[in-house]
């Protein structure tokens, strides 16, 4: 009767393990997000250098700079504060470079929007790290001495070294446009809490950050869990069930900046 019993019980037990089902499995379906557009403006103000009163072919030259000669010959002639607007000798103008960037920024997380002249005969050249004014909004107002006009092609705006928007270098107000973003393939599958991606069209300049979001009730997302990604192959191990997500993103560093978007959808 033991015996009989024993067999049963091991018949039992190879049944239920053979309708045991598998960990749910399924693929990444991109949504075609497209980043919206930037808002923002760059006014460029160039200054040349004007002699002013400067006695002809007398242009002092200290360093690599012209510089005003009523400056440097104090108590030969008087300062520029001396002349009245309508002076037979007028001060002379330094030569200058205005930049003033403003723009609406995805929150940056743990780094921050820097600013650079790019291109041209000059190269690249640091403008500066864009203040925070609240709100989503982002400024830089730097004075160069020298006058930059046609020395750079553009000017950008880039967060952990990724390009996010750009503008001409040309003088006066100019819209600061977001970075297009193209090509970006995300080709993902899961079981259970593996997911493997398969990523190209990443900028080489720059770290990306995968997400996956849960989406309650109401559908708002939330973040659930992020890990680093780039091009090429990513296996991620989630702490639960990939198929219990909802929405996975590609985003800069830590930053709000969302590159790409897809469903979690479980096979059927």
């Amino acid at each position: 009767m033991l015996r009989r019993t024993l067999v049963l019980v091991s018949l039992a037990a190879l049944l239920l393990a053979g309708c045991s089902s598998a960990p749910p499995a399924g693929t990444l379906v991109n949504t075609n997000y497209t980043i919206s557009t930037a808002e923002g403006m760059v006014k460029l103000t160039y200054t040349p250098f004007s002699p002013g009163g400067n006695p002809t072919g007398v242009v002092p030259i200290i360093g690599p700079m012209t510089q005003c000669v009523q400056g440097v010959l104090i108590g030969q002639i008087p300062p520029p504060a001396a002349y009245p607007p309508n002076a037979p000798v007028q001060p002379c103008t330094p030569a200058s470079t205005n930049v003033l960037l403003m723009a609406t920024l995805p929150n940056p997380g743990s780094s921050r929007y820097n600013a650079y002249f790019v291109g041209g005969t000059a190269g690249e050249a640091s403008i500066g790290e864009l203040a925070d004014s609240g709100a989503g909004a982002y400024m830089v107002n730097k004075t160069f001495d020298s006058d930059l006009n046609n020395q750079h092609a553009g000017v950008e705006v880039r967060l952990n070294g990724y390009v996010v928007a750009t503008s001409p270098a040309t003088g006066g107000d100019q819209a600061l446009a977001i970075a297009p973003v193209s090509g970006i393939a995300a080709v993902g599958a899961f079981e259970g809490p593996k997911l493997t991606l398969k990523l190209s069209g990443l900028a080489d300049n720059g770290t990306f950050v995968g997400r996956l979001y849960t989406k309650d009730d109401k559908g708002v997302l939330a973040v659930a869990e992020a890990f680093p990604v780039k091009n090429g192959e990513v296996v991620f191990m989630a702490k639960k069930d990939v198929a219990l997500y909802a929405e996975f993103h590609i985003h800069v560093g830590d930053s709000s900046l969302n590159l790409y978007k897809a469903t979690v959808t479980p096979a059927k």
